[in-house]
This record gives C-alpha cells, sequence and structure tokens, in this order.
C-alpha cells in the first residue's frame, strides 16, 4: 500500500500546502480519501494515472475535503470518459447539487457513480476493503476510514471532535500498519494526550494548523511509533 499526500493543509490552502486529499494506491488501483481543491491537477501534476482511479471517500462535507469534486468529475466525464469511477458521500444531498453543476458546465450527465454511505463496509472488492466509523466532527455526518489490503491495515481519522475523545474508540484497540490523523482540531496537549495511546508503527499527522505543531511535535520523541509530518508530494510506502 502507498500514499500520496496531495493535501495536507487545514481549513484553507497555504503557499505550498493545499487543502486535504490522499491518494491510496494499493491491488493496482487508486483510491482517493476527500478531495481537496485542486485535486483533479495534483492527481495530473504527480502522473496518476486516471484510469487506476477507482473510488473517492468523502469523509465530510466541508468545503477543504471535497471543493475538487467538481473539476474532477468534470474531467471525468470529458476527458477520461473511461475511467470507472464512484464517489462515496455521507450526505445524499451533495449528490444532486454536483450532478447538475457538472451537467450544466459539460453538457453531459456525470460519468461518475455516487453513492451515500453509512457505517460499516463501505467498499470491498475482495482485495480492499474501506470500512466506515463516524467521528464527532460533525455527529451523524463525518466519518473515518479503515483500509484493509494484502494485510496491511490503515486507519484514515478524518477529522475528529473538539480535542479527540473519540480517538481511542476510533483505534478500537487493535494494531494498525498506520494511523493518518488530522493536526487542527484541539486545544494545548490534548491531542499528545490521545494520540499517545495509538498502536501503530507509524503515526502520521496531516491537516495541521500550524499554530497547533508546537503541541503535536513531542510526538516524535515517542518510542512507541515512528511519527511523521507529511508535506504535500510526501509519499509514504505502507
Amino acid at each position: 500500500m502507498k500514499l500520496l499526500f496531495l493535501g495536507t493543509s487545514h481549513g484553507i490552502p497555504e503557499k505550498g500546502r493545499f487543502t486535504s486529499s490522499v491518494a491510496v494506491e494499493c491491488d493496482g488501483k487508486i483510491f482517493l480519501v476527500d478531495a481537496g481543491a485542486p485535486v483533479c491537477s495534483l492527481l495530473t501534476n504527480y502522473g496518476v494515472d486516471f484510469n487506476q482511479l477507482k473510488a473517492v471517500f468523502i469523509t465530510h462535507c466541508h468545503g477543504d475535503h471535497n471543493n475538487g469534486l467538481p473539476e474532477l468529475i468534470d474531467q471525468m466525464t470529458w476527458v477520461h470518459k473511461d475511467c470507472n469511477l464512484t464517489v462515496y458521500f455521507p450526505d445524499a444531498e451533495v449528490i444532486p447539487l454536483l450532478s447538475a453543476w457538472v451537467e450544466f458546465c459539460v453538457g453531459a450527465k456525470p460519468n461518475a457513480e455516487m453513492k451515500t454511505y453509512s457505517a460499516g463496509v463501505v467498499y470491498d472488492d475482495g482485495n480492499v476493503k474501506v470500512t466506515a466509523m463516524p467521528t464527532n466532527h460533525i455527529p451523524g455526518h463525518s466519518y473515518s476510514f479503515v483500509f484493509e489490503s494484502s494485510g496491511k491495515k490503515v486507519l484514515f481519522t478524518g477529522d475528529m471532535g473538539h480535542n479527540y475523545g473519540e480517538f481511542e474508540s476510533l483505534t478500537r484497540g487493535e494494531h494498525f500498519d498506520a494511523i493518518i490523523c488530522e493536526g487542527a482540531h484541539f486545544d494545548s496537549d490534548a491531542a499528545q494526550v490521545q494520540y499517545s495511546k495509538a498502536d501503530t508503527d507509524k503515526l502520521i499527522i496531516s491537516h495541521v494548523n500550524p499554530q497547533k505543531l508546537p503541541f503535536l511535535l513531542p510526538l516524535k520523541d515517542s518510542d512507541k511509533f515512528e511519527t511523521v509530518f507529511p508535506v504535500d508530494g510526501t509519499e509514504i510506502e505502507i
């Protein structure tokens, strides 16, 4: 399993950092966790084969996690017509709005299947399984994802509730090869307290608010796991 961090900023783009999106490559397929803008251009810049792109999993419907979708689905509809893409949303209301936008701009129905999901297994093709678990960021409307493929298990927490009270329940007392978590919605040492409980080989902290970084840096001294702060373009083999 290989991770390519397309956007690592928090709620707003910053110089050198775009908003949230990670490409996950496994079993010869590419999946996106979130689609912050300008995800389509970033996939092109990094040489991603759009025909390998199978699904986009949106953790929650805040703009910094999905503003790249109109362009991506636009390009699927009139350029990458052979791409068989499915986009998974936690909220049904966004689907007709996005469909109408693309159809108005392109003059054709979107060349992407759009579905809703809830807690439980969202995707399973026999080689890659993706399971959703609710978070407290937007109760009832925000989720984390667990990817399982080729004996590897990776948790994407998505945005969590303030101070990350649900982190321990998301990890479920299980070991993960990597945990990709966020660094924006907490006070003082709350993130350090929660993340230090992780049972993982790699703790990868993205979506970082620079003002909160000093509270996260002590995690690099952990002897339980390797702590990584990716930047846009970072690739990590799991």
